[in-house]
């Protein structure tokens, strides 16, 4: 008889799932959210926005931003309430650090230092253009794993 004894996977250790983090794996569908702006010809306007309520709770785990334009700059800022009927507003950020775009045409990053990364079913959310040079067509897309 050979007992082999595996610890339980954690952040720092490998091992095995342990019965509810394999529950949460097997059931998490991975999905995104964000925004596209058109500028029509025109450079896109800063302080555009867009809202919307979220269907399923879930949690950021990357972004990404592509733009149109000769060498085009973006930052853009999320916003996040409660359901109810309110709109978010600027002092409901999610972020520390803003996703933005400096050079090129697009960039990824899984770096989310100082985001509010989770989210409830029925959260309302904004997607606002804080700056924006060149662009004339903008995405902010946000990939997230829904729980």
């Amino acid at each position: 008889v050979i007992t082999l004894n595996v610890p339980t996977a954690s952040a720092t250790n490998r091992g095995a799932l342990s019965s509810a983090d394999w529950s949460k794996f097997n059931n998490a569908t991975l999905g995104s959210f964000g925004a596209s702006f058109d500028g029509m010809g025109s450079v896109v306007l800063v302080n555009t926005k867009t809202y919307f309520r979220m269907q399923k709770a879930g949690t950021i785990t990357e972004w990404s931003i592509v733009a149109e334009g000769t060498s085009p700059t973006a930052t853009f800022d999320v916003w996040k309430i409660a359901s109810g009927t309110a709109l978010p507003t600027v002092a409901n950020t999610i972020f520390g650090t803003k996703p933005a775009l400096a050079t090129g045409n697009a960039i990824t990053s899984t770096t989310l230092t100082g985001w509010t990364t989770t989210f409830a079913a029925n959260d309302i959310f904004a997607v606002n253009v804080d700056a924006c040079s060149a662009a004339t067509k903008l995405q902010l897309l946000i990939k997230v794993i829904y729980s």
